[in-house]
């Protein structure tokens, strides 16, 4: 059984791998769902009777694409009664068909009755159609009754089903003898917020979250059959609501409208406007909801068995029949829509507070085109929307609060606040709080960092509430009534250039953003400098990431793997060590290799992993007799004894900083004399075959610094300095702690000791003017010492460059395997063809040592081998400073 120190040293690392395994499953499992979906289409469950047609697929332009999709209907015909009515009984969405079967039995005795199941719904769910709006589901209702030879009909439409009834008495007027609605659907500006272009943006998140779920989520093809699908979802997208009006002022035949008194889906006062745009209709609220069809379905039954009768024998109200004073009140304009009440304010009063956490700005301006419309009062829209913003504030605070400074290096707290953003937060809270809290409610942009930085920093909480409470009085009523005001205006121009609204609304998106994070910034000098610093990390090939430098070298790589035949015969470049070095080298076990090397080596020993923190305390211990004996003093070099590229090394200049580090990492660590100097990486190859070896490249490490000059503070001194501020992400990071300080006038301040390029060094080629016969038997004769080592990179250290041509006075600190790099590349100098043309050489040199390792005897790794190597240095906690 491991140690519980084991279980704690790599706890992190566990969840991490698993976090991998679990994303490579779940994107595994993604890609089976849709290939299943796409080999064996989904269908919907045909039930007991149903039969089966054809009908037509209608395009987004409303025009039948030549393609046909199958729609499965019951026909059902009472016994013995050849000319009973026919009625056409139209379901809802999102519920399933199956919803009427109640309605169905009541009614069967009496009429012969066709249900479809519309196209997306039911047995008929499928595939995914390009439109499944009510137009095109009359036009496939249509072609059913064609089929069916069915010349007129009745027509009950429940819900979105009875705006499908309408389409079709638009499509064909002189083919419908009555029309019953059930609870349907009204004219749009009845609908939920009151008007086509809001209800539309709702619709249009609606179909987002379902095509995201649909998508993004292994359902194998069940989704597509359920009642919350694209079709439920793109019907009332794809629905043209504002047509409702049109078809109702037009209709001129008897209409029944059943609807209940307390339905919460479709408002009784969309009823009641229905009842007076169709002076003839028949207008009957009953007790209960929206579900009174299928939870009671004799009572609705009754009604539509009554009224269909008197219809087909003509004793129902057509338009011409209508009274006077209801034609009268039908050409009148559209009654004022009161506003919204009951359960159905709750649910958007709900819906504008959970809106301010995401958006404040835009659920402001939501709601005041709420108040234009008429479906809320101002003060009720300006109350909730300072509620929600004040409820959001509190919770970003409350975060920071609680969770404190660890949370800021998780996703999504480190995309909004850096460690160097609460330094500087830290003096403008103690300086001027009220005052930083109340202007950040008028910039876009400032509030989810400034609320988390005064969580984090223990700001006072009822000082908070006391600037956020003013704030938002000064802010939210002028807000919200400027949106109330302009909004009609801005609504009709959007109903009038529907069709480029979406193109204006992304244009007006991104101009916000380019002002929050373009516009506002270049207003102030650090600002700019930032800027240039991006600008410089985009244009500058030194700064790119390797995936955008390594794909022509990759090219070369296979040419040599194919020459060789082998693609990882590259690994025996290096014999003595796994893989030849490629990942997770060990450094202990290359500095032992140059042990024959002698003082030519740092001084290093290798701290054993700890079982604890009290072991790690020990190993303090171990440190200071090691320093003692070899007689070595601050300052002392700390690193994991696996790692690349700088990370977790730390320059520990006192016994404090050294016992500090060991506590937090518990791995096995490499301890080494600091050497100061010059440092230099040296690219050192020889071929088997050969007595002597060849320096490919040498790489001359810079470490940027800034000059105090009793003025500014570190942070003004970082983005000043012309190089420094080319790394400004990373030494801001680095020196967050410091960046208000003003160093003294003439103070040299390091910004980074570690000649790493990813970590802010400099680096400058000298090939040309360093390598010298001298300085290449010196490497030759470091290298011999290591059998088995033939390629790769020294890190060295030496007084001066005279030293280094002189090969004299070198001190190896480090030593990279066939994954290093001929780091001169990254002189801001060369060319990046001249980078390219240098890493091509050195991989072939690679393949070709490597090659020749393999004659000799050497066994090249797997792919597999390779792949599980790399895959595991990519999944292991790294240990950071």
């Amino acid at each position: 059984m491991p140690p519980r120190s084991s279980v704690k040293l790599l706890d992190s690392t566990w969840r991490r791998r698993w976090r991998w395994r679990f994303l490579i499953f779940f994107l595994g499992l993604l890609a089976l769902s849709h290939f299943v979906q796409w080999a064996r289409p989904p269908h919907g469950i045909v039930r007991l009777n149903q039969q089966l047609v054809q009908v037509p697929v209608i395009d987004d332009d409303e025009r039948r694409t030549g393609d046909s999709t199958p729609l499965y209907y019951l026909d059902s015909r009472p016994p013995g009664k050849l000319d009973a009515p026919v009625l056409v009984l139209l379901h809802s969405s999102p519920l399933r068909p199956q919803a009427l079967d109640g309605l169905i039995r009541e009614l069967a005795p009496d009429f012969r009755l066709i249900v479809p199941d519309l196209p997306g719904f039911g047995a008929s769910a499928g595939p995914e159609l390009p439109n499944y709006s009510a137009e095109t589901q009359a036009i496939q209702l249509e072609s059913l009754l064609n089929q069916l030879g069915i010349t007129r009909a009745h027509f009950a439409g429940y819900g979105l089903g009875g705006t499908v009834a309408l389409e079709f008495a638009e499509l064909a007027p002189t083919r419908v003898q009555s029309l019953v609605l059930l609870d349907a659907v009204g004219p749009v500006e009845y609908e939920w917020l009151g008007d086509p272009v809001l209800n539309h943006a709702l619709y249009g998140a609606q179909l987002a979250g379902v095509t995201v779920a649909q998508e993004l989520l292994p359902h194998f093809g069940i989704m597509d059959i359920s009642t919350i699908n694209l079709a439920y979802a793109g019907s009332y997208w794809d629905t043209d609501q504002r047509r409702v009006r049109t078809i109702l002022e037009d209709y001129r035949e008897p209409m029944l409208i059943l609807h209940g008194d307390h339905d919460f889906y479709e408002s009784v006062a969309a009823a009641r406007e229905t009842s007076r745009l169709v002076p003839q209709s028949e207008l009957v609220l009953h007790p209960g909801g929206h579900s009174e069809a299928y939870l009671h379905p004799e009572f609705i039954a009754a009604h539509l068995r009554d009224f269909v009768r008197r219809a087909a024998a003509g004793l129902a109200r057509v338009k011409t029949d209508a009274e006077p004073q209801r034609l009268h009140d039908s050409q009148l304009e559209m009654m004022p829509r009161d506003q919204a009440g009951g359960a159905y304010e709750i649910v958007i009063l709900a819906l504008i507070i959970v809106a301010t956490f995401f958006a404040e700005d835009m659920t402001c301006i939501g709601a005041g085109l709420l108040v234009a419309r008429g479906v809320l009062g101002f003060w009720t829209a300006t109350v909730t929307c300072f509620i929600g913003i004040l409820l959001g504030n509190l919770l970003l605070y409350a975060v920071g609060r609680y969770f404190g400074r660890p949370a800021l290096r998780y996703p999504p707290l480190c995309w909004w606040i850096k460690e160097g953003d609460l330094q500087r937060l830290a003096g403008s809270f103690e300086r001027r709080g009220l005052r930083l809290i109340f202007i950040c409610r008028f910039v876009p942009a400032s509030r989810v960092p400034v609320f988390i930085g005064a969580g984090v920093l223990h700001y006072s909480g009822l000082r908070l509430v006391l600037g956020l409470v003013l704030a938002g009085m000064v802010w939210t009523p002028p807000f919200v009534g400027l949106a109330a005001v302009l909004g009609q205006q801005m609504l009709t121009y959007v109903e009038r250039y529907e069709k480029a609204a979406f193109l204006v609304l992304l244009l007006l998106v991104l101009a916000l953003f380019a002002v929050v994070h373009v516009v506002l910034p270049m207003c102030t000098w650090r600002g700019r400098r930032l800027w240039l610093s991006r600008w410089r990390r985009f244009t500058r090939w030194e700064f790119w990431p390797w995936w955008m430098i390594y794909p022509p070298v990759f090219l070369s790589v296979i040419r040599s793997a194919l020459k060789y035949r082998s693609f990882t015969v590259f690994t025996c470049a290096n014999p003595a060590l796994p893989a030849g070095g490629f990942v997770e080298e060990s450094k202990s076990v290359i500095l032992r290799g140059l042990a024959g090397a002698g003082s030519a080596v740092a001084a290093w020993t290798v701290l054993a992993p700890a079982d604890d923190k009290a072991a790690g305390a020990a190993r303090t211990h171990l440190l200071a007799t090691w320093m003692a004996n070899r007689k070595l003093a601050w300052p002392i070099v700390l690193k994991p004894d696996i790692g690349e590229r700088g990370q977790g090394v730390a320059i520990c200049r006192d016994g404090e900083s050294a016992t500090a580090y060991l506590a937090r990492n518990l791995t096995a660590i490499i301890a080494q004399a600091y050497v100061p100097g010059v440092e230099y990486g040296v690219f050192y190859y020889r071929h088997p075959d050969e007595s002597t070896g060849h320096i490919l490249s040498i790489t001359d490490k810079r470490f940027p610094q800034v000059v105090g000059d009793g003025r500014h503070t570190l942070d003004h001194l970082i983005l000043a300095d012309d190089r420094a501020v080319s790394s400004a992400r990373f030494f801001l990071k680095r020196q967050a702690t410091r960046l208000a300080e003003i160093p003294p006038a003439g103070a040299v301040i390091p910004l980074t000791e570690l000649g790493t390029h990813c970590r802010g060094a400099l680096f400058l080629d000298g090939t040309a003017d360093l390598v010298t016969p001298e300085l290449t038997a010196a490497m030759d004769k470091i290298s011999k010492t290591f059998s088995g080592f033939y390629f790769g990179r020294y890190d060295v250290r030496c007084p001066s460059a005279e030293d280094l041509r002189a090969g004299r006075n070198l001190h190896v600190i480090e030593l990279n395997g066939v994954t290093s790099e001929a780091t001169a590349i990254y002189d801001p100098r060369g060319s990046l063809i001249g980078a390219w043309l240098l890493l091509c050489r050195q991989w072939r040199l690679c393949y070709e040592i490597g090659a020749a390792n393999r004659a000799r005897g050497a066994t090249p790794v797997s792919l597999r081998e390779l792949f599980e190597a790399f895959v595991h240095s990519r999944t292991t906690q790294k240990f950071e400073v």
